[in-house]
């Protein structure tokens, strides 16, 4: 009787040990790196590591298929380098590799004082971008609403849903949730204890969902731009600030301040006199040479000035708006006509990232309250939340729309311009983070950027643990177009 025992427990740790094989096989195939040089955009080349890691498509299914990570480490000339450094994209669906190889190498290098930087593509970018194939026209003969617009979105975006789907894409599983935790299945494959994060506009929001779900495994955090887990939505109210900041900026010009009193005004009374009547406006064609009947209503103006709030090209806003005022649409209606004539791309990625993320009902509430009385309405939403909510997209709840409570290190960069990721942002943030530092930016737009050398300083003392100085960083000044 105890040998066949004996023979039983033999047998039953011979299965264990090759069910064990099996899992550390499965693990080498879900995970590879190889030495490499990397090359970015200027020719400038950088031994670093590339790899992939296979992960879940959908955690909650689980018989869900792998998908892979791409992923580069470049490793720091420190000796004594710190937790390494993973970036984190914007978007939602910005791909970090290619981020790396363009605007962000010059951060990077210098990043590599303080530690290993790592950049991956998210789960839905990169090699496995899920751009929707087609592109949605807005007409250019009749002025549009909201409404419409919205109508034009849902049609054309189904399409794009459908083809995904058909590919065999479980959609559910695109959520900042997933890619939460892919990041973290990344620190684990690549055997390390602690990292540190770096991320702006909708990779701060990505980097505080990991903070709240991987607090753990997560040393210094800087954010940029803030997107706060609540924050997806934006406010109209933080639009009509900017605009009483731009207006600031204005007067403050004395060529400017003479031909535009108040922007604001100026700008109210073109939407009330567009909203009684429609301007109808020829133009030329650039790549025909014909001429071509644009009409202007009150909601491609909002569309427009929301679009180019708080961003690089900003300085051309006041002027725009004197001349509509003047009576002037010649210049507006043929970059309105580029837009929609250039079709309005959307990603399947971005539709479930931001669908899941959502806003609180009181949120919502807030918008729709804000909207009815705001200059620019809540175009600067558009379409969602109403795309997603046509796609079924779930949502993620409250619980992870709460604000994020921890005692790691945080730095808090905004800009004075931004109009998207407004300081206000970084201010809610930081009430549940007491060993937070916020910086501000003066001037700068959305995001603000760490390329900025006297920003750049900082986020590298920062992530060094050296002392910090909270005095605002002077960016660049806005270059203001010339008012003829």
């Amino acid at each position: 009787m105890n040998r066949k025992i004996n023979l039983l427990i033999v047998i039953f740790l011979m299965l264990l040990h090759v069910q064990g094989v099996r899992a550390q096989e499965n693990e080498v195939a879900r995970f590879s790196i190889e030495q490499f040089k990397f090359k970015a955009e200027n020719e400038d080349e950088i031994k670093a590591e590339k790899g992939v890691l296979f992960v879940p498509e959908n955690r909650n299914n689980s018989k869900s298929r792998l998908i892979p990570i791409n992923f580069v480490r470049f490793k720091s000339f420190s000796k004594n380098a710190g937790s390494p450094i993973v970036y984190l994209a914007g978007g939602p669906g910005g791909s970090g590799i290619q981020v790396a190889r363009g605007s962000y190498h010059s951060l990077f290098k210098p990043l590599l004082e303080v530690a290993d930087v790592i950049v991956f593509d998210q789960r839905g970018t990169g090699e496995q971008d899920m751009s929707c194939p087609d592109k949605i026209f807005l007409p250019t003969d009749r002025p549009t609403s909201r409404d419409e617009v919205i109508e034009i979105f849902i049609n054309g975006s189904m399409k794009c849903k459908e083809y995904w789907e058909n590919k065999g894409y479980d959609l559910s599983g695109y959520t900042t949730v997933e890619s939460a935790h892919d990041v973290d299945d990344l620190r684990k494959a690549l055997g390390i204890k602690k990292i540190s994060l770096i991320g702006s506009s909708y990779g701060s929001h990505y980097a505080l969902a990991i903070l709240k779900l991987h607090e753990s495994s997560i040393d210094r955090v800087v954010i940029a731009g803030i997107e706060g887990l609540n924050h997806t939505l934006k406010l109209p109210s933080s639009y009509d600030r900017y605009l009483d900041d731009l207006n600031n900026l204005v007067q403050s010009d004395s060529m400017l301040s003479a031909k535009i009193p108040n922007l604001k005004e100026m700008l109210n009374a073109v939407l009330q006199q567009l909203e009684k009547e429609s301007k109808r406006v020829i133009i030329v064609d650039k790549k025909s040479g014909e001429n071509i009947e644009v009409v202007v209503g009150k909601f491609e103006v909002q569309l427009l000035i929301s679009s180019l709030s708080g961003r690089r090209s900003m300085g051309i806003i006041p002027g725009m708006i004197y001349n509509l005022h003047q009576g002037n649409f010649t210049e507006f209606a043929t970059m309105i006509y580029g837009l929609k004539r250039k079709g309005l791309s959307l990603s399947a990625m971005l539709v479930m990232m931001d669908g899941a993320s959502g806003a609180s009902k009181t949120r919502l509430k807030q918008i729709n309250k804000e909207a009815k009385k705001s200059l620019l309405g809540k175009v600067m939403n558009y379409p969602f939340p109403e795309v997603s909510n046509a796609w079924g997209v779930p949502n993620l709840g409250n619980t992870y729309r709460t604000p994020v409570k921890s005692n790691r290190p945080v730095l808090i960069i905004s800009g004075t311009m931004d109009a998207r990721t407004p300081i206000i942002n970084g201010e809610e943030t930081a009430k549940m983070l007491p060993n937070s530092i916020q910086l501000i930016v003066k001037y700068a737009y959305h995001p603000p950027s760490f390329s900025n050398k006297n920003t750049q300083e900082r986020v590298i003392n920062f992530l060094k643990g050296q002392p910090f100085s909270t005095l605002p960083v002077e960016g660049p000044k806005i270059n203001f177009k010339t008012i003829d």
